[in-house]
């Protein structure tokens, strides 16, 4: 998904063309999607849930408000990171709480949450100040586009570690009989 919107953005940035609105639209897509993703991974828990719709939709709404009314692109930016935040940490707190994940460096969600925490939180000062970075110098604007892109790369090595380790995960959880057993082994 990545790759085909940042063939595209390239694509309108070697041609004359204004790639702002891509970006805009980018952003509601990446919104839906992580939305989706954490409801599929948040199913069980109705807290979790109701927070990932709820946060979801606002973000959305906000971002789509925005690219209908030509607002700044660090608005749908730093909604999108936020929620990569938000949704991650509710992720960390589910996979606590329910005590069902044997190892969790062994969990692809785990990886692919850390990402996002990472991406998200890592990126949200750069996004909030996105506006005022394509005013400023081409050497300061450079060195936050560096960095972004740094980020985005560790971001995607840990997808990619996520889709890898992915191959492990189903005999990871504890079953309710094991969970019991390796309880009362604990307990002795």
């Amino acid at each position: 998904m990545r790759f085909l919107g940042d063939t595209a953005m390239l694509y309108y940035s070697l041609i004359p063309q204004n790639n702002l609105n891509l970006s805009k639209a980018l952003i509601l897509i990446d919104v839906l999607f992580i939305g989706w993703f954490y409801f599929v991974s948040l199913a069980g828990n109705s807290f979790a849930g109701l927070l990932t719709i709820s946060s979801t939709v606002i973000v959305f709404c906000i971002a789509l408000f925005n690219y209908l009314s030509d607002g700044p692109l660090s608005v749908g930016r730093s909604g999108l990171r936020l929620l990569m935040v938000v949704m991650a940490l509710t992720y960390f707190n589910k996979i606590l709480a329910d005590n069902q994940i044997k190892k969790v460096v062994l969990h692809s969600a785990f990886w692919v949450s850390s990402g996002f925490l990472f991406y998200g939180a890592g990126t949200l000062m750069i996004a909030v100040s996105a506006d005022y970075l394509q005013k400023a110098s081409q050497d300061v604007y450079d060195v936050y586009s560096n960095m972004d892109q740094m980020i985005s790369m560790l971001f995607s090595c840990l997808v990619a570690i996520g889709l890898w380790i992915s191959k492990f995960d189903q005999d990871n959880y504890y079953t309710s009989s094991s969970q019991d057993g390796s309880s009362k082994s604990r307990l002795m």
